[in-house]
Order: C-alpha cells, then structure tokens, then sequence
C-alpha cells in the first residue's frame, strides 16, 4: 500500500467530502475550529506578561511584513511570466519558442566550457557578435524598465519640511530629554524634539490647503518628514494642553462614539458648525444664524436617540481650586447640551488661535531671509522652567537643598537670520521687573537698521499680559527709538522655538555636569558651561543689573502711573499710539498700516481705538469705548447701560456707528467698583 503525504491524504479527503456532498458543512466546521482555536490564542496572550506580549507584538508584525513581501514577490513573478508568455516574438506559439530555447540550450552545453567563467566570456562574447552584425537585441531588463513617477524637486522639499516645523503644526517639546540624535554624511546631530498635532493624513490636507499650487502625493509627504518631527502617537505624557480645545474633543469624540454619524474631531469640524462660509462673526458667536449653538443644531440632529446612554470626560475645577479630569455620565441629549453650552468659547478660542498662529507665520515670513527687509524684526521671548543645579557624585545632604537658575529664553529674527538667546539670573521672580529688565536687555542685541519689532508671547496675567508691562513699552520704545508691537498667542498655544531652545541649553549643560567637564552652582557657572553651545548665546543677568536698569527706566514711576485696560485679558494685540497704549483683539485688527488715529474733519481731536467717549443716543447719555471706525467719519462705540450709580456692560452687545457730532466728551477708563461687573467714571 503507498504511503501518502499528509498534504496528499487532505486533498484525498476534501474530494472524497465532495462526492458525498458533505463539502459545505465541512468548510463550516472548519471554519467554526479556526475560530476557537484563535480565541483560545488571545486568551493565552492575554495571560502572558508585559514583555512576552510585546515581543509577541513584534514576532507578529515582522512575520507579517515577510508574508506580504512573499505574497508581492510571487504575483510579480507571475506577472512576469504571464508577459513573457503573451510575446514569443517571431514564433508561432510560446510552445514553439519553448522548444527552440531549450533544443539552444542543450547544445550550448554540450560546446561552451564547462567553467562557469569561460562560459561567461564566451556567451558575451557570442551576444556581441549578434549586436556587431545589426542585430537589435535589447536586454529584458529594458523591456520591463518602466518609468515612475516624476521626480519631487529640492525646492518641493524645502517647503514641505519647513511646514513640518510649523508651531501650528508640530508641537516643540520642552525638555531636556526630548531629543532626536539624526545621523547624517557629517556624522551624528542631535535636535530638539517636535511631534505632530494631527495625524499624517490630517496634516497633510491642511498641507493641500495652504500650498494647493504644491502637487506631491500623501506618501511623498509623509516620506520627507523630517526626522525630529515625531508622530502623534509618540507623544509622550502630554502636559500644558488647552483646556478649551481639550474639554471640547472630549465632547466631539464621546458623541461620535455614540452617535457614529456625527464626525470625528478634525481641523475642518468646527467650521462645520457654523454658516456654511464662516465670518468674523459667526466664530465670535455675533451671527443671527449660527450663534449660541444654532448652527450645530442645522447641522446635525439627535432626535431618535436623545435618550441612549453616554459618559464624556471633562477638565473641571474641583473645590479646593485643583484641575481635575472627571468623567460624566448621562444621555446623549445631556451630551448635546453641554456641547452647545461651551460651544460658543470654545469657537471664539479656536478662531483667536488661528488667527494668532496665521499672522505669527506671515511676520516670520517677512523677517525670513527671503524678505530682505532689514528695518523690521520679530522676538518671541518666555520663561524656561528653572535649571536645577545638581552635581555628578553628590553627597545626599546637597541632594536635598539644591539651588535655581531661572532661564529667560528669546528666538530673536532680525537681517534675514535666527538669533537664539538666554538670559540666566539667580534672580528666580518671574515679575514684571525683571521681563522688562530682560527686554531692555535683548532690545540692545539689535543693530541701528531695526526700526520696529514685533514680541511675541503667551499671555499669563502674572508676568507679559498686565498693565504694568504694557505700560513699559512706551519707555522702551522710547529708550530704544524703536517702534514696539506685542503679540499674544492664544491661551495655552503659545510653543515655539523658545521651547527647544531652554530644552537643549538645559540639556547641553547637564550632559557636562554628568561628564565632570563643569560644576554648575548658580547663573555664572551655568553661563561658563553653556558657552561652548554653538548658535545659542547665553547670558547672565546679575540681580544688581536688574535693579539698575529699572532704575534708569523709572519703572516705579511708570507702574504707579500704569492705567488700567479694559478687557486686557481677551486683548491679543498692544501698541503704542501718541503715548498711549492701544489694544486689540487680534493682531490683525491692527492699522497700523493704515491709521490707528482718526483725526476728525475738524482737526480739532483725534480718536483712537479703545478710546473712552460718552456718546448721545436719542436724547440721552451713555459711556463707551470706540470699538472701530469708517473712513466717512463714524465710529463704532461700545456702550454701557446704568445700574443704580454705576454702569455695567449688557447681556447684549450694544455697538452701533455715531457721528462725530454725538461723541461729546473724552473719558478716562473706568474702574472695577466689585466683583458684580459694576464699573465707575
């Protein structure tokens, strides 16, 4: 009896299933077995440990990625060899051209030399021959050869990495551990870690967006990443995000889950619910159409599930003033309202952060060395997280009683060239007089050609967005015959280059401090170390200096007289017009290119933007603020209404347009009376 394989005894078996018409049910069978038995495997993957699952992991995904190159290379092998049956040339069927090869074969054999080099030779040889009496014969590698896709160009390049490292694109990462090592021709290069904010194909839509005259494929885009720019799933714990954005995806992402219809969060869903061409007014909650949440009702409905059960995250405000991460749990109408309820901020964030990011990007455009514009620069400053001074081998008594330096970190752009700079101080207060110290520092850094500059910052209350600093910059401004403009980023997106420039200084000078090359005990020895960082130049500002040069400024002076501004903390724009400080919502609403004074017909006053007026309507008197202007003499008033003895602002917006003739008196802010919103004149 012949013994038979196992393959063979299956393929007996299956047809033997056929004849009797049980071939059906025993694929089902089959298939119900190979089910249990996978169930049975992720039960024992689920048993094992930490790393046997990881190394599972990787076992899997590398046994994967050899079955489907296997699996390519054999349908490219018989798509070879299907084309080269189809074209047998000059015979009459491939069978012919077989036999003529092989009856070729066979006699080459039997007269080329049997070593395998000789052959060689003499096979050229014989192919030379051929060539030399005119005979075309092209090799198979030209005949398959096929051309690919067109060549992206360096410049293509250029801008798709410079894209990668945009701040409203890529996070800059702080630490000092966050760092890349990228090798290259020249050797090793470490950089400071960035990581996307979006996914790759999110990315590379917004990509599309700004650069549709760029033609590059997804793939092309996603390959000339550069290879500090990480991707969002590498992000580590994720610290210092937006509350707004943060408790508003929460929401998008909890009703997408229950309700799948509704989409996912992306860049593009909050214009989804608004106008179908969102303005100014729509994302700042002024449009009859879409405010208050009107338009997220238009756009979606939720009327057949109102009552399916769902649970959202949210940051909230516990009752001894922590954040905390809570979850809630309710229906999906519950949901909806509480979406609609902090819609209209979140929004109103959303476009002031846009907007913010959108005019960053255009001022480091025109400081670029593309511009060659020599009169204007750009200075983006914030405070580092203090360095902490350790030492290699230290004793445990030093270990807990460790000393500070505080590192004021500044990406200064001027001629055409990044300049990167930190100032180091034992002076650990982040106040508003050792900033202006700073400023008045890096504003000498400036050659004489600079005749104005634009800071850029994040806005925290207790150190750049008070009345005490915007009241300073009309003593710099004066001390440094330089036009200064301040710009805040929106609340919690203020990243940039000052971030990898604190995480690498601080990195560099510990790398030292563990090699025993240096001893770092405070500002001066931190300075000593880091002076030997190429392209970064480091600074120390002594205590005295500090005081010195506030001294000179009066800035005592200056702060007794600072005058209060209202709404400062939705303000994200700050100059400087005929002594007096000008604020706007964003950067944009500046006009400063045209006129931020208005001189009126009668060239008897000038009327500026954020102006106090008591205005008339109807016979009767009420205080605003001058909110905007037309160049035929009308000025938009934002106006209070009375309660009792002082005056508050409406529910409801009150701005309309007044003629000159009804602006009868020039006020003073008015002052916070208590925490009810009441104000006085």
């Amino acid at each position: 009896m012949p013994k038979f394989t196992k393959k063979e005894k299956q393929r007996h078996y299956i047809e033997k299933m056929k004849r009797m018409g049980k071939y059906e049910e025993y694929l089902k069978k089959k298939a119900a077995a190979m089910k249990r038995c996978r169930e049975k495997q992720k039960l024992r993957e689920r048993t094992l440990p930490k790393y046997a699952r990881k190394q599972l992991e990787r076992e899997t995904k590398e046994a994967t990625k050899k079955r489907v190159a296997k699996h390519r290379k054999l349908k490219k092998e018989r798509k070879a060899e299907a084309e080269a049956e189809a074209s047998h040339g000059p015979f009459k069927s491939a069978m012919a051209l077989a036999k003529a090869t092989a009856r070729a074969h066979r006699i080459m054999d039997r007269v080329l030399p049997d070593t395998p080099k000789r052959r060689i030779v003499v096979s050229r040889k014989l192919y030379e021959k051929e060539a030399k009496q005119g005979h075309e014969l092209p090799s198979a590698s030209a005949e398959k050869r096929k051309t690919g896709p067109p060549k992206v160009s360096e410049d293509t390049v250029k801008v798709i990495e410079d894209f990668y490292e945009r701040d409203d694109v890529s996070r800059q990462a702080p630490g000092r551990k966050d760092v890349v090592t990228i090798w290259n021709a020249d050797g090793k290069k470490k950089m400071q870690a960035r990581h996307l904010t979006a996914s790759i194909k999110e990315t590379y839509a917004f990509f599309c967006e700004i650069y549709p005259e760029v033609h590059v494929g997804k793939s092309k885009f996603a390959e000339c990443r550069p290879k500090h720019v990480l991707l969002s799933q590498k992000l580590p714990h994720n610290v210092c995000l937006c509350r707004y954005h943060e408790n508003a995806i929460n929401a998008f992402t909890a009703l997408h889950k229950a309700q799948p219809e509704f989409p996912a969060y992306t860049r593009d869903l909050p214009a989804l619910l608004l106008c179908k061409q969102p303005s100014r007014e729509c994302w700042m909650n002024e449009c009859a159409e879409c405010k208050d949440g009107a338009g997220f009702s238009k756009a979606f409905s939720f009327e057949g599930s109102l009552n399916s059960p769902c649970s959202w995250l949210q940051w909230e405000t516990d009752k001894d003033g922590r954040m905390m991460k809570i979850q809630e749990e309710g229906t999906v109408g519950e949901l909806v309202q509480h979406i609609t309820a902090i819609l209209p901020q979140f929004l109103q964030h959303c476009y002031v952060k846009r907007e913010q990011a959108s005019a960053y990007n255009a001022q480091r455009e025109k400081v670029s060395p593309e511009s060659h514009d020599t009169h204007s620069a750009l200075l983006q400053v914030d405070f580092s997280e203090n360095f902490t001074c350790v030492a290699q081998d230290e004793v445990q008594s030093a270990h807990w009683n460790q000393r500070q330096v505080s590192l004021f970190t500044a990406a200064l752009w001027y001629s055409g060239s990044l300049h990167s700079h930190i100032l180091a101080s034992d002076d650990l207060t982040h106040s508003k007089e050792t900033i202006i110290a700073y400023l008045d520092v890096l504003l000498g850094y400036l050659p004489d050609t600079v005749t104005s500059i634009s800071i850029w910052s994040d806005g925290p209350a207790s150190q750049f967005k008070n009345r005490f600093v915007a009241a300073a910059l009309c003593t710099l401004q004066e001390a440094h015959k330089i036009q200064i403009k301040w710009n805040f980023f929106s609340t919690s997106h203020g990243k940039g280059p000052v971030d990898g420039i604190g995480g690498s200084a601080k990195r560099f000078v510990m790398q030292r401090v563990l090699s025993r090359q240096d001893i770092v005990a405070d500002a001066s020895s931190f300075v000593l170390a880091a002076s030997f960082m190429e392209n970064v130049c480091v600074t120390e500002v002594k205590s005295t200096e500090i005081a010195k040069r506030n001294e000179k400024l009066k800035l005592k002076d200056v702060f007794i007289q600072a005058k209060p501004i209202t709404g400062i903390g939705k303000m994200h724009f700050l100059k400087v017009v005929k002594d007096e400080v000008v604020s706007h919502i964003l950067t944009k609403d500046n006009r400063a290119d045209k006129d931020d004074v208005v001189v009126t017909q009668s060239g008897s006053k000038a009327i500026v933007v954020g102006d106090w007026y008591v205005v008339e309507y109807e016979g009767k008197k009420f205080p605003g603020e001058v909110v905007g202007f037309t160049r035929k003499g009308e000025f938009q008033v934002s106006v209070m209404e009375p309660v009792g003895k002082y005056w508050k602002w409406p529910t409801k917006k009150d701005a309309i347009f007044y003629m000159e003739s009804k602006m009868i008196t020039k006020l003073a802010p008015p002052e916070v009376v208590n925490n009810r919103g009441h104000f006085k004149f």
